[in-house]
C-alpha cells in the first residue's frame, strides 16, 4: 500500500470521527476506540484486518494472503499494512523498532506528542529508524503523530531510505 494513499483514508477518517477523537484523547476507553478506528478504516480501504497479531497493535491484509486450512487462529501469509499505536511518545522507540524487524509493504506508527519536545523526538526516532536499516534494508515507514495541545492527528512524517532521514508528509 501507498503511503499516499493510506494517509489520504486515514486523514478523512479522522476528520469524520473529530468529535470522537477529542472526546475520547485522554479517557481511559480511547485505545479501543483507536482499535475500532482502524478496523472501520481497514474496511474503508477494502482490507481484513487483525488486531494483537503476533503483539503488533493491527495489521491489514489482502483475504487471498491467509492461509484458509490452517491451525486455529489466523496465519498470513504476507502483511500489507502494520500498525502500532503508543499512547506515550517517551515509549515509541520500542514500537519503532517492533515494526522494523517485522515484513510487512507499509509500518506506520501512531503516536502523541507535546509541541515542547517534537524536534527532539523526530531527532531520536530517525537515528533508531537510521540504526535499524543501516545494513541496506528499505523501509516503507509513515509515522501520524496526534498533537496533544488540540487533540487532533496533524503531523505525518515518512522514511526517506535515500536520505536516510524522516521527513514531513505534505500531500
Amino acid at each position: 500500500m501507498k503511503i499516499e494513499e493510506f494517509v489520504k483514508v486515514f486523514n478523512q477518517k479522522a476528520e469524520s470521527q473529530k468529535a470522537k477523537i477529542s472526546d475520547t484523547w485522554y479517557e481511559s476507553n480511547y485505545t479501543e476506540f483507536i482499535k475500532s478506528f482502524l478496523h472501520d478504516l481497514s474496511i474503508e480501504m477494502q482490507l481484513e484486518s487483525i488486531a494483537e497479531y503476533w503483539k503488533i497493535d493491527y495489521v491489514f491484509y489482502k483475504k487471498e494472503n491467509r492461509f484458509e486450512n490452517f491451525s486455529k487462529g489466523i496465519w498470513l501469509k504476507k502483511i500489507d499494512v502494520m500498525i502500532e499505536n503508543e499512547n506515550y511518545y517517551q515509549r515509541a522507540h520500542e514500537e519503532i523498532n517492533k515494526l522494523c524487524l517485522w515484513k510487512a509493504d507499509l509500518k506506520v506508527l501512531i503516536t502523541y506528542y507535546k509541541e515542547h519536545v517534537l524536534i527532539d523526538r523526530i531527532e531520536y526516532w530517525n537515528e533508531i529508524l537510521k540504526e535499524m536499516v543501516k545494513n541496506g534494508g528499505k523501509e516503507n515507514f509513515l509515522l501520524i503523530l496526534g498533537n496533544d495541545d488540540i487533540k487532533q492527528f496533524d503531523k505525518y512524517y515518512t522514511w526517506n531510505n535515500d536520505n536516510m532521514a524522516l521527513e514531513i508528509f505534505i500531500q
